[in-house]
């Protein structure tokens, strides 16, 4: 048996041991094997782009459509100033010379002018169209067909108004009777009737004051 003073020896020698073993097992059970500490984070910067030429971007970062691409405007015609024809008695000294201009015959003097207006009606979308030069014969049929007594009849009784044969810039090549849609142009409000008017100081063409379609070459 042990003495009673080597008792509380051992109870104090086993205390210590326990309480050792308290403090190892304390060390080993740390906060790290238990919970995860602050997560680690990770920047990414973008890599630059380049910027796509097919749209821009206004200051909120929505891209815009680009521009849409204008037709290019066709530059103005010019011509030289008209030069004055000899004219007497309605009728040019010497032989008359005509020429095809855009399909109107007239005078070779004018026809570089008129070739240019029905190309500018022509991309304006306007209808015109006309007749130029008739000779005397022509003349003549005309006033048959229009008038009640063709030899006697003044122009004004005639339907259209019709010159006596001799007498009409028709027979020159310095007249036109100018049509849209093959009707004559007897309205002065007319898109066709406008675009002559309005080119008629450089082309040296005056209108018949009661005849809206009948227009002469008199600079």
């Amino acid at each position: 048996m042990l003495g009673s003073k080597s008792l509380p020896r051992m109870v104090v020698a086993a205390t210590v041991l326990v309480a050792l073993g308290l403090v190892v097992a304390a060390a080993a059970w740390g906060p790290a094997a238990d919970t995860a500490g602050p997560a680690e984070t990770i920047t990414q910067t973008p890599e630059p782009r380049a910027p796509d030429s097919s749209t821009t971007t206004t200051d909120r970062g929505a891209p815009e459509p680009a521009a849409a691409v204008t037709a290019p405007t066709l530059p103005p015609i010019s011509l030289p100033d008209t030069t004055p024809l000899t004219v007497g008695s309605q009728r040019l000294d010497g032989p008359v010379q005509v020429v095809d201009a855009g399909g109107i015959v007239v005078h070779e003097r004018l026809a570089p002018f008129i070739s240019t207006l029905l190309a500018q009606a022509d991309m304006d979308g306007v209808a015109l169209e006309g007749s130029g030069y008739r000779d005397i014969a022509a003349q003549r049929r005309l006033r048959a067909a229009n008038c009640p007594n063709p030899v006697r009849s003044a122009p004004g009784d005639c339907s259209p108004p019709t010159a006596l044969p001799g007498t009409s810039l028709h027979e020159s090549g310095l007249a036109i009777d100018f049509t849209s849609d093959g009707e004559l142009i007897t309205d002065p409000e007319t898109p066709a009737y406008r675009l002559i008017a309005a080119n008629a100081g450089w082309l040296g063409l005056r209108v018949h004051p009661e005849e809206p379609w009948h227009w002469s070459y008199r600079p």
